[in-house]
């Protein structure tokens, strides 16, 4: 166990250039004897931040507090806990001199969740504990009765309140446990395969710079790979804000790589440990389309055609041509032509599909909330029925939304299907790794 405190200590120092304050979070809870520090997690940031200490949520018996101060070292954080040496507004924050804590070491990789916790870059996490006696049922109730009744945030469990107060989530009240959060700071923010080049685009601090090391693997048609180590050389740099750069290599892909389909990209740190990993395709194999459209504007394709957090960025999106253009661009990617009708003001439909089963699919897009267009979309099937008998009409509204079961199942009952910001990144998703044509013909409601 004391082993694993080492491993953290000794990675997390890699990371230590990065690091400028540290903000300590503590749940103190009174089990009968006052309050005592009960969870205590402990973020490593890189922002500079004056040093504070704060109530969050006041109560009786339960209490999150709050302190900010300047990082001096991994290893002196973590003697100073062990020793007891941290307190907030006079509190401690130790371990029971009685019980030897018991530590984990885990590493949470970049876009993963681990007990609430959303790992922006790859973290190292320390985890302290020691055993106690289960919180008795008139505690329990006490603290019932306060989180519900607490006029500063009212909430209805200890899951909630540290989900919501502390960022980690826990049932119940474990007292003398201690999380460490170390993130490393450094992403592949992009990545790109063209043919014989590839870029590759890299956010770290400056002085984690010279310790950078990068490593490819190309994949084939038929299985096969070749691994390639681009030279750390020949990069350019930028800088972001801050101690932050931006650093940007671009390197040819070697000959026997040639015709590779994609590349999985790795960032080490000294060779000791992969910080990141980014994966992609050669676009001129795996779509041409968006070969193009990257070519035109390379900072909106890599920003809107990315998989990694869709539905949030799309559901930013507030220029409605954007939107548009982005639809278009997953949907024809899928081996669909489609044809934009702004030019031509068919009310109800921003764009028109017609399969070869001789099914037209009238889509309208919005960023918005999509009942607002299940009625112009009606008249608008109505009026194509109308207008062109021998086809049959099918209507999609698109939102860049999420929409709930329920405004679906309304819509489905005018004969409308709806289609939003998950739905679009099921397609860009099969666009990217292979297109099932069934699949796309449910999606865009064709019926065979």
């Amino acid at each position: 166990m004391i082993q694993n405190m080492k491993e953290f200590i000794k990675n997390a120092e890699l990371f230590s250039s990065s690091y400028r304050t540290i903000r300590i979070r503590t749940l103190f809870a009174d089990r009968g004897f006052g309050l005592k520090a009960s969870i205590t997690v402990i973020h490593l940031l890189s922002e500079v931040r004056l040093e504070s200490e704060t109530v969050l949520w006041d109560g009786r018996h339960l209490k999150v507090m709050e302190r900010i101060m300047k990082f001096e070292s991994i290893n002196g954080l973590v003697n100073s806990l062990i020793k007891g040496q941290i307190n907030i507004q006079g509190k401690k924050i130790d371990f029971s001199k009685e019980l030897e804590p018991y530590w984990d070491y885990a590493v949470i990789l970049r876009g993963k969740t681990y007990n609430n916790f959303f790992a922006e870059t790859t973290s190292l996490l320390l985890s302290g504990h020691t055993k106690t006696d289960q919180v008795s049922q008139d505690h329990m109730r006490q603290y019932q009765q306060e989180m519900v009744l607490n006029p500063q945030l009212q909430v209805s469990s200890i899951e909630e309140l540290t989900g919501k107060m502390l960022g980690f989530q826990y049932r119940d009240i474990n007292q003398n446990r201690v999380e460490i959060v170390a993130p490393s700071n450094i992403l592949i923010s992009d990545l790109f395969y063209h043919e014989t080049n590839v870029k590759v685009r890299i956010r770290c601090m400056s002085a984690i710079e010279e310790k950078l090391q990068f490593s490819a693997i190309f994949h084939h048609s038929d299985g096969g790979i070749t691994s390639f180590k681009p030279r750390r050389k020949g990069y350019t740099t930028t800088n972001i804000s801050g101690n932050f750069l931006e650093i940007e290599k671009t390197f040819e892909v070697p000959t026997e790589a040639n015709d590779a389909l994609s590349i999985d990209f790795t960032l080490s740190l000294e060779g000791r440990m992969g910080i990141d990993r980014y994966s992609a395709r050669n676009l001129p194999f795996a779509n041409p389309i968006w070969a193009v459209l990257n070519n035109i504007d390379a900072q909106k394709v890599s920003k809107y055609l990315k998989i990694d957090d869709f539905e949030n960025r799309t559901s930013l999106i507030r220029d409605s041509d954007l939107f548009e253009s982005i639809v278009v661009a997953i949907i024809s990617s899928c081996g669909f032509s489609l044809v934009w009708t702004g030019g031509f003001k068919v009310s109800g439909t921003d764009m028109i599909l017609l399969d070869n089963n001789e099914q037209l699919v009238l889509l309208e897009c919005t960023t918005g909330s999509p009942r607002d267009k299940i009625g112009l979309m009606k008249t608008a099937m109505k009026l194509m029925k109308e207008k062109i008998s021998w086809l049959e009409v099918v209507g999609v509204v698109i939102t860049s939304q999420s929409v709930s079961d329920a405004e679906r199942k309304d819509a489905s009952s005018d004969n409308v299907l709806i289609r939003d910001s998950a739905d679009l990144k099921t397609l860009l998703v099969a666009a990217e790794e292979g297109i099932d044509e069934k699949k796309i013909r449910y999606w865009l409601g064709i019926l065979n």
